[in-house]
């Protein structure tokens, strides 16, 4: 019987009585200083410096602690000298941090003095050769989670007995398949089964299907127990999970310092992650911090850190042996499992448990699908002192950190999650990957995959439409398209397409659209179907822009004819080729005489150089630069030093796409400046202007300025200065080049060119795009300075119109005709009022064309009580009229009614001034009402004149029931825009404007006219309108309403 004492740390006992001794090296972890004076130390606490066993046989201590000493360095393990009565000790030996110890060699005692060491080196180096030298992960299926399964039911269920069924086939791919199902059976009769037998028997039941046997068994196992409700069978019985390189280091320190010690990873922000070991104390070993993306990598060096403060020669050891014993991975020569592969990896050396390595994997659009691989930093231990430290753990550790250590993107999701998992190895393992994994024929084939990719996003399969396949193309250049299509009635010309037509046909044009919301037109396709002509589009962008992204999709649309081998659209039925919007014989003069577009090739862009010259925008430019700067020096003895500034704003309205511009003056103070505290001002030098091209809207807001009612006009007036200004700018303008009325049809585009250069002192560039029969042409304006500046691109550009045609000359023809209009012809108003001249004074007569209405009821009774009082004579008239005065900030308009005699006129009534002309003539009604003794108008009856549905209808029955004018309604359309302009006939040729709106449909424009009109002139006994109010509201105070002007409307 071995009776044995134990060596604590720093203090040798034994038994006096039974001279029974145990000699131990004390641990690593308890001697941070392993100098000779502390072994001495540890000697020189004894009672005696020897000890005897019964045959009287004597020890130096302080040998034997020498020698135990050196072997600990040596092996990097604990020892321990156990001697009792028999002429023999026992040497025992235990890994460090650990409590076991075991017999390793049995020695004579008297062989102790020279042989302790000898006989313990032989005996480590014969165990060790028999060991592995390596750490070998086995990856290959062997059936040991079936085995374990089986014998957990055994154990629980002896009546029981787990039955497989198997079945082997293939799928529509020709892939073998494994079908597994699993159910329990009765190793006896039914009959003698209790019922929890009973229950489990009947409710287990598990079924899959895959391609290796062992997985799908496996997976129907669990199925299984999760059905009858049983726990799951633990899952590689053979693996022991405890044991890491992490948790070798832990252990070092756990023992070291006698503590339960966490790690603790935080995020600190910026991308950087720290890592720090404590104990349960509170006290700080270690601390490293790094990137986020390394934080894996920094907790093992925290850990190993940490291990070497506390014992540097167990750390040392662990060291040697980690390294001594490489990892080897056992791969099956098919069926890989690369989750499993990182899981396992990731438990050796970082000792993350499988549950906190997460796989992310979210469905994105084009039905891809996106993995995320992230590992939770975690790692939790239950406390030795029980379940009364829980509450201090839980408080002392915080919240895990969770790092995404591969992300990747697949057209199915098995793809995606198995080259994030190999990328993960490759990242977190590369020396692993590259000597045991690359070479795999599998795992070449998960990192060759052109089903997955390391990026964000991955072209959609072509099974999912060529359609996400563009607008996946799109979005990496953060643009998306739009496809417009348009049906082509059979014989019909289209000119906007430039083609005829001689059945029906789907237009489809496709457009790219950035995210500052610009469109780029791509291509316009055709076919019988609209289906069709979209996929002909798609396929023509495809072939464009994405020919290398997306090589299925451009291989797709060949193989089913969208297009053939060199990107063209094959040749549809219907359209008359020979058809243009212009005669053929005006396209065969300008390729003749023009010399610009003799010189046209197929090129992305063109310039059509001209000789700069003066312009007006700059001739405008530079008399309202001098008003600013007049301006100026008038503030400057108000406001101190500093300088007033023009300031030109052109912003794109987002409701209709138009552009908005509007001149701005800014006074601009320096530090010595009276109002140095007072924050920059900005004040509006004239109206905005409004037009579908940006530099348009800037050149009519600075002609603005010097036309009638303009600032600088109006200012010249009490100052000569200004009044020079003014003159020497038209002077300037008429001193220039005058616009040609018409667009001539031999030079279209030389003409533009000097057109353009001449208005607005930019050289024109001419960008094609489009293939086939599809030409699409956009002209676009610089300054000349810029075509010669290595930096064009950098250059102010202004677009200008574009146009579409068969070919190149047609489209390019198309294009100059419409910047003609759209520019040289500007000045052409669409409808008449917006070049009629407003009346600013003097009188205007009222005559009410029906008897019926209020306004003429009036008129009738009030001549019949005059000519029954005798006070005129029959013949007489009673009239109304308005008197109009008009200034620069308001406008007024006065109702009369006066009777006239022969030569004698008195005036009856006159209502104060109002600043509505409508209004005006019903408060004349009113009180003529009160006057006579008549009741108030019923607004009862004029609401039901409202009650219609359409506006313009309720606006006729009111004014004809209140006033009794006819109502004039003029349409035009312009620039694909509808504008309506509603006015009331007050007398011969003399209108009066209450309504206007534009929209894209004419009936739009129409009725919100109509509501607008409505609002104005009987808002007070009207409202709330029942519709149009929120449109009638901006058109009622448009500047084509409310004025009086002379004109003839067509109803």
């Amino acid at each position: 019987m071995w009776r044995l004492l134990f060596l604590r740390p720093r203090l040798l006992l034994f038994h006096a009585q039974t001279r029974n001794v145990v000699v131990s090296s004390p641990p690593v972890s308890s001697v941070p200083d392993a100098s000779p004076a502390a072994a001495e130390a540890v000697v020189c606490a004894c009672p005696c410096s020897h000890a005897t066993n019964s045959g009287g046989l004597k020890l130096s201590l302080a040998a034997v602690m020498s020698d135990i000493k050196s072997l600990r360095k040596k092996w990097a393990r604990d020892f321990r000298l156990c001697i009792s009565s028999e002429p023999a000790v026992v040497i025992e030996s235990s890994a460090v941090g650990e409590t076991a110890w075991a017999p390793l060699v049995v020695l004579d005692a008297t062989s102790m003095s020279d042989g302790l060491v000898k006989a313990v080196d032989a005996s480590l180096v014969s165990h060790t050769e028999k060991q592995s030298s390596a750490t070998v992960l086995d990856l290959r299926e062997r059936g040991e989670d079936i085995s374990t399964a089986k014998r957990m039911l055994e154990e629980q269920f002896p009546s029981l007995r787990l039955n497989i069924d198997h079945s082997k086939g293939t799928d529509l791919q020709g892939v073998a398949t494994h079908t597994v199902t699993v159910s329990l059976n009765a190793r006896d009769s039914v009959d003698k089964l209790s019922s929890e037998e009973k229950a489990v028997k009947n409710a287990f039941f598990g079924e899959s299907i895959g391609v290796s046997y062992s997985s799908t068994a496996r997976r129907a196992i669990f199925e299984g127990f999760k059905s009858a409700g049983l726990p799951q069978p633990p899952r590689y019985a053979e693996r022991n999970h405890n044991i890491s390189e992490l948790s070798v280091y832990m252990d070092i320190i756990r023992n070291a310092t006698c503590e339960e010690v966490n790690i603790v990873p935080t995020n600190i922000g910026d991308g950087q992650v720290r890592v720090s070991v404590q104990t349960l104390s509170g006290r700080q070993i270690s601390a490293l911090t790094g990137k986020h993306e390394n934080a894996l990598p920094i907790a093992l060096s925290c850990v190993e850190k940490a291990a070497d403060i506390v014992s540097a020669v167990a750390t040392e050891g662990a060291r040697k042996r980690i390294a001594d014993h490489p990892v080897i991975l056992a791969l099956p020569p098919k069926g890989i499992r690369p989750k499993e592969i990182l899981r396992r990896l990731l438990h050796h050396s970082f000792g993350i448990e499988e549950d906190r390595v997460l796989f992310v994997t979210l469905r994105s659009t084009g039905g891809t699908f996106v993995t995320n691989v992230d590992v939770e930093l975690g790692w939790c231990k239950p406390s030795p002192a029980g379940a009364a430290t829980d509450e201090l753990e839980t408080k002392a550790t915080p919240p895990a950190v969770v790092v995404t250590v591969a992300k990747a993107a697949g057209v199915n999701k098995k793809a995606a999650e198995a080259l994030a998992s190999m990328s993960a190895i490759r990242e977190c393992f590369p020396r692993v990957f590259e000597e045991q994994l690359a070479f795999h024929p599998e795992v070449r084939e998960i990192m060759s995959t052109t089903k997955a990719t390391v990026n964000d996003s991955i072209c959609p399969h072509v099974s999912k439409g060529i359609v996400e396949q563009l607008r996946w193309a799109a979005r990496r250049q953060k643009k998306e398209i739009v496809l417009e299509g348009v049906q082509l009635l059979p014989n019909s010309e289209n000119e906007s397409l430039g083609i005829r037509t001689t059945r029906p046909l789907w237009a489809t044009q496709l457009f790219m659209v950035d995210e500052e919301g610009c469109r780029e037109f791509i291509c316009l396709a055709l076919d019988q179907k609209k289906s069709a002509s979209e996929q002909k589009a798609i396929a023509i962008a495809l072939f464009k822009h994405f020919k290398e992204e997306c090589q299925d999709g451009v291989q797709y649309a060949m193989d089913h004819g969208l297009i053939d081998k060199n990107g063209d659209v094959p040749g549809c039925e219907g359209i008359y080729s020979s058809a243009t919007p212009l005669p053929k014989s005006a396209f065969e003069m300008a390729a003749e005489s023009d010399p610009f577009i003799q010189k046209l090739q197929l090129l992305p862009s063109q310039p059509i150089l001209v000789p700069p010259r003066q312009s007006m925008l700059s001739v405008f430019r530079r008399g309202i630069q001098l008003y600013v700067d007049m301006l100026g020096e008038k503030c400057a003895s108000d406001r101190g030093s500093g300088s007033l500034s023009l300031v030109e704003n052109v912003e794109q309205v987002a409701d209709n796409g138009h552009f908005r511009a509007q001149l701005y003056t800014k006074w601009i103070g320096d530090d010595t400046s009276k109002l140095r505290e007072t924050p920059h001002e900005m004040s509006p030098l004239g109206e905005a202007a409004y037009s579908a091209t940006a530099v348009s809207a800037l050149f009519t807001a600075m002609k603005s300025l010097f036309e009638e009612g303009g600032p600088i006009v109006c200012a010249s007036s009490d100052d000569a200065q200004i009044n020079e200004i003014c003159l020497e700018t038209w002077r300037r303008v008429a001193a220039l080049p005058s616009l040609p009325p018409q667009l001539p049809t031999p030079t279209p585009l030389e003409t533009i060119a000097e057109c353009v250069m001449t208005k607005y002192g930019l050289s024109t560039e001419l960008r094609i795009s489009g293939v086939g029969k599809a030409i699409n042409v956009q002209l676009y304006g610089r300054c000349p300075t810029s075509l010669s500046n290595s930096n064009i691109k950098e250059a102010p550009q202004f677009f200008l119109g574009n146009g579409r045609g068969s070919s190149l000359l047609k489209a390019a023809v198309s294009c100059c005709q419409r910047v003609f209009v759209e520019h040289m012809q500007s000045d052409s108003h669409p409808l008449g009022v917006m070049g009629a001249e407003p009346q600013i004074s003097g009188s205007v007569g009222v005559r009410a064309h029906g008897s019926g209405s209020l306004l003429a009821s009036r008129i009738e009774d009030v001549k019949k009580e005059l000519v029954d009082n005798k006070t005129v004579a029959a013949d007489a008239s009673v009239l109304v009229k308005v008197d109009v005065c008009f200034s620069q900030s308001e406008r007024k308009y006065e109702a009369s009614l006066y009777v006239v005699d022969g030569a004698r006129t008195v005036e009856l009534e006159r209502i104060s001034p109002d600043a509505d002309l409508m209004m005006s003539l019903l408060r004349l009604t009113e009180s003529i009402n009160k006057e006579m003794g008549l009741p108030s108008i019923d607004k009862n009856t004029i609401m039901k004149k409202c009650d219609d549905s359409r506006q313009l209808i309720a606006l006729k029955n009111l004014v004809g029931f209140v006033y009794g004018f006819p109502v004039i309604v003029e349409t035009s359309m312009k620039d694909s825009l509808w504008y309506c302009h509603i006015s009331v006939l007050l007398s011969d040729n003399i209108h009066y404007g209450i309504g206007y709106a534009v929209s894209k449909r004419k009936k739009d424009a129409v009725e919100e006219a109509a509501a607008g009109a409505i609002h104005r002139c009987f808002g007070t006994v009207t409202n709330p309108l029942k519709k149009g109010e929120s449109h009638a509201e901006v058109s009622s105070s448009n500047p084509y309403c409310g004025f009086v002007y002379e004109g003839k409307g067509n109803e």
